[in-house]
């Protein structure tokens, strides 16, 4: 069964250099790259979402893509964390915006990718 996405899958080898040229930090771009390989679905999204939480969250938060590991779950997210120094009362409500932004195109990807935050203070 073909899908149809609202942006095509973008090739992951091109898909790195514009998130961190935006400023988004990859602390593992291998890992990255595996996984977008697996869920190339995932990869036409990223740039909207990271450009969305860039303009909501405006210049304060660092914002992470990462791989999230529990060795109780075999499910394996792609991350976009977002972390302040201090932190907003609503950051919560913001996360929620932009996730329900992008609900029906992630419910549609074969991978999972969530917006969220470890409340970690920024690298």
């Amino acid at each position: 069964m073909s899908r149809k996405y609202k942006n095509p899958p973008i090739v992951k080898e091109e898909l790195l250099i514009p998130l961190e040229s935006e400023d988004i930090l990859i602390p593992e771009p291998k890992e990255i790259k595996r996984y977008l390989s697996d869920h190339a679905d995932i990869g036409g999204l990223l740039p909207p979402i990271c450009e969305t939480a860039r303009k909501k969250f405006g210049g304060n938060p660092q914002l992470s893509l990462e791989i999230y590991r529990d060795p109780e779950f075999d499910e394996e997210p792609l991350l976009l964390l977002v972390r302040q120094s201090p932190y907003d009362d609503g950051i919560l409500e913001t996360i929620d915006s932009i996730s329900d932004e992008y609900a029906n195109e992630l419910d549609q990807a074969s991978g999972l990718f969530r917006v969220t935050t470890d409340f970690r203070l920024p690298r």
